[in-house]
């Protein structure tokens, strides 16, 4: 597990990860998980491939961890269409992925 990241959520129970552009508007449909270790590699591996080598946590709950980008690019025509931010939620009934 991330291990920086992996005391805000507890290991037990299901998680889905919501991740949404800059503009705000959903980036990837909802992704569910059976752990929290599944849920932040999975979160992390998205930050990675938008080449997102830092992240803050701005809001960090039993049930909620959400993490954005430092700050938005600001140049080209891509703007509000590059990655924004990322919520992991704690669910009741975890999914098939992991």
């Amino acid at each position: 597990m991330w291990s920086p990241l992996a005391r805000w959520l507890p290991e037990v129970g299901g998680y889905v990860v919501e991740t949404y552009r800059q503009s705000g508007n959903t980036h990837q449909g909802p992704r569910y998980f059976g752990s929290a270790a599944g849920a932040i590699a999975a979160a992390m591996t998205t930050f990675r491939r938008g080449r997102i080598n830092e992240v803050l946590i701005h809001e960090s709950t039993p049930a909620l961890l959400s993490f954005r980008r430092p700050f938005h690019d600001h140049f080209g025509h891509h703007e509000g269409r590059k990655l924004g931010w990322i919520d992991i939620r704690r669910i009741d009934d975890p999914g098939t992925e992991d």
